[in-house]
């Protein structure tokens, strides 16, 4: 995901796995737009997570992992357009108001 988004410009500040404590150390202030990319479905989030995810103070953007490794694998070349279309938009709306985004 890292290098896919690096090709379109995207500069990809961290790469952490969902762990609260490493998600609260997070900056919001730091960086444009958080990605989390996780599957549709499967085990819901930890609640501490969940909190700490629906209390973010910055643009939240939630992606299924699974159609990620899908688009990835078989190169779709238009997963990796419209992904960087909607991290773009979610970047220009952080004048207006916290957003959250689900694919």
């Amino acid at each position: 995901m890292s290098r896919l988004l690096a090709s379109y410009g995207f500069d990809v500040v961290h790469n952490i796995p969902l762990i609260a404590t490493q998600v609260a150390a997070l900056d919001a202030s730091r960086f444009d737009v958080m990605l989390v990319d996780r599957p549709e479905t499967g085990t819901p989030l930890a609640p501490h997570l969940a909190g700490i995810l629906a209390k973010w103070q910055g643009p939240l953007l939630y992606n299924d992992s699974t159609a990620t490794e899908s688009s990835l694998h078989r190169a779709n070349p238009d997963f990796g357009r419209v992904l960087s279309r909607q991290l773009t938009s979610l970047a220009d709306s952080i004048h207006t108001c916290n957003t959250r985004i689900k694919l």
